[in-house]
């Protein structure tokens, strides 16, 4: 049972890098449910589950919700915890979970492939209208004009998400962790025409 539960963990991942969101996570949705079974207290446990799993893709989508980010973590550990009872292998599934994910993250980024979503979603139309983006039209000396200048997030980038310079808005990538939304953001280098962007406020 726990190979449906981890290929349900690859699924939501791959669906951060492809357009098959929605087919994926459907996929996801049904190998959890033949983890946790859905007859009697189980199928409490996969609800559980699925509030957890649907408030921490919430928490990637719709930037500065800490609180859903947690109560996703609390949510999701928790059902693991209602379904064995064990906290050894409630860890372990956790470890591995997490484990798993940081190997596709690095596996796709090395293979340079982003991510297929904003962090501000909201505002994805809006900006997707704004012919200043860094896409390929634009050359590597125009980008490179852009080292220095400061700006400002557009929901906020988890590593990657959308700034605004001079009124004009782009794809950018943070140096850091995390830059929360509406935070003041300084350009430091570009690299095969990607902006990498340090928060202003640590200078």
């Amino acid at each position: 049972m726990l190979v449906s539960f981890f290929l349900a963990i690859i699924a939501l991942v791959v669906s951060l890098y492809t357009r098959w969101t929605w087919l994926l996570w459907s996929i996801a949705a049904v190998l959890f449910a033949l983890f946790f079974g859905i007859e009697g207290a189980s199928m409490l446990h996969y609800l559980i589950f699925m509030i957890g799993v649907t408030c921490l893709i919430l928490e990637v989508y719709i930037p500065d919700l800490g609180i859903t980010g947690s109560v996703g973590v609390i949510a999701f550990v928790f059902a693991l915890w209602l379904k064995y009872q064990d906290l050894s292998t409630v860890t372990l599934i956790v470890l591995a979970s997490l484990a798993i994910v940081l190997i596709l993250f690095l596996v796709f980024n090395k293979l340079g492939h982003n991510l297929q979503f904003s962090p501000d979603f909201i505002l994805e139309k809006a900006i997707s209208r704004d012919a200043n983006t860094n896409s390929d039209s634009k050359d590597a000396a125009f980008l490179a004009e852009l080292v220095g200048k400061v700006g400002v997030t557009v929901g906020g980038l988890r590593p990657v998400g959308k700034i605004k310079v001079e009124d004009h808005y782009y794809e950018a990538y943070s140096l850091e962790e995390m830059i929360a939304a509406n935070q003041p953001i300084k350009i430091i280098k570009i690299v095969d025409k990607k902006i990498y962007v340090r928060s202003e406020m640590n200078g």
